[in-house]
């Protein structure tokens, strides 16, 4: 890992996943597109400069010219030169920092220049992002229970073909109930996940630094995890939808 304040380069972080740019229909991920600059000083909302720092630190660095260390920090002064940063400064992104609910951001302040990262999210491999791994023997302690919001929409198209994709991401996302970093909003449908199923199959979960529950999928795929492995699906009222006995 590098000493902060320490050189960074692109050399320590892998290319952006398969399909990074482009969904499975070929659409291009709305990810991958840099956002418009700012609106002048006084016109940025938190909520702008979190989107904007989302994008640079989750998807767009190299794309950038921003160098990454293996750790996924990127130095802040670096990202404050893109024209979509106009105007915002040191103390506005420490107000993102604080204000996100879901802890997207972590702030190094120890070394002669601020470095930043994102805790989860890359389409890109980071090399040395903070994760813990979870296994049989400490799930139930981190994790008993956890499941994938989505909408009713994205719901069906995932029983059609049988599985949780990663997308365009390098990990499927999921939550413990009342976790820090929750389902969107948006989110009607609710897969829970049999994790120990999962993991004595050998499928590998992490948990990353804001308490995301991260998975690549089963190892060989292209990111996919079946529907052997979910127990339940409900929607937020809590009615079960689905059950395993359904399947097929």
């Amino acid at each position: 890992m590098s000493a902060p304040g320490g050189p960074l380069s692109f050399d320590s972080v892998m290319k952006p996943s398969a399909g990074a740019t482009a969904s499975k229909g070929g659409r291009r991920d709305r990810r991958s597109s840099a956002p418009k600059p700012l609106a002048p000083s006084g016109g940025a909302t938190i909520e702008h400069i979190s989107r904007r720092l989302s994008y640079f630190l989750r998807h767009g660095a190299a794309e950038a010219g921003i160098p990454m260390a293996a750790d996924g920090f990127a130095f802040l002064d670096d990202i404050f030169k893109q024209s979509q940063m106009r105007n915002v400064t040191v103390e506005d992104v420490r107000e993102v920092v604080r204000a996100c609910p879901k802890q997207r951001f972590a702030l190094d302040e120890t070394g002669p220049r601020i470095r930043i990262r994102a805790n989860q999210g890359h389409s890109f491999a980071v090399a040395e992002l903070e994760l813990k791994t979870i296994t049989l023997e400490n799930f139930t302690e981190i994790c008993p229970v956890v499941y994938h919001g989505t909408s009713k929409g994205t719901w069906d198209k995932i029983l059609e073909s049988g599985h949780l994709h990663r997308m365009a991401r390098e990990h499927i996302h999921m939550t413990v109930p009342q976790g820090i970093s929750g389902a969107r909003a948006s989110a009607g449908i609710f897969i829970y996940i049999d994790l120990a199923k999962a993991l004595t199959d050998g499928v590998p979960f992490f948990q990353s630094a804001n308490g995301v529950i991260l998975s690549p999928g089963v190892v060989g795929t292209e990111g996919i995890l079946p529907s052997k492995y979910f127990a339940k699906v409900t929607n937020r009222a809590g009615e079960v939808i689905w059950t395993p006995a359904q399947e097929g």
